[in-house]
């Protein structure tokens, strides 16, 4: 359900002008896989998104087709305001990032935890596992 709907948001927030700028910036994608859609239109979606039922089947849905898809994931990620579910969804999204645009945890402050251990000191995550991200949980391919 939401997969759909997020991509014909992204396609109707389209800029061609500002397409072909990110192609620009970002050449190791393919220009089939960045739609066009502006920094602050994305991250506005993304805090609508954080707040809606289920959108742990949109975060779920990984590797996704658009570049823009990812922007939302890494901004939704960021929006989280407990620490072990945002190292949790960022150690699930890791491996699907593929330029240098993309960054989970974009904000500037770091999330607050009752676990005040350094994250060098926390267990490496390892292994198939539960994962809560926000209301629901992924099952990790590993």
């Amino acid at each position: 359900m939401w997969q759909k709907r997020i991509k014909a948001n992204l396609l109707k927030w389209q800029d061609s002008k500002y397409r072909s700028f990110q192609l620009k910036l970002i050449p190791n994608l393919q220009a089939n896989t960045i739609i066009g859609v502006r920094t602050p239109q994305l991250k506005k979606y993304a805090q609508y998104l954080a707040t809606q039922k289920n959108i742990q089947e949109f975060l779920c849905a990984v590797p996704h087709q658009y570049f823009e898809e990812n922007q939302l994931h890494a901004f939704i990620i960021s929006l989280d305001k407990n620490f072990s579910h945002c190292i949790e969804a960022v150690s699930l999204f890791l491996p699907y990032i593929n330029n240098w645009a993309t960054r989970p945890l974009h904000r500037q402050s770091t999330p607050r935890s009752a676990d005040s251990r350094s994250l060098a000191e926390r267990p490496a995550p390892h292994g198939s596992r539960e994962v809560e991200i926000g209301r629901a949980s992924c099952r990790e391919r590993v």
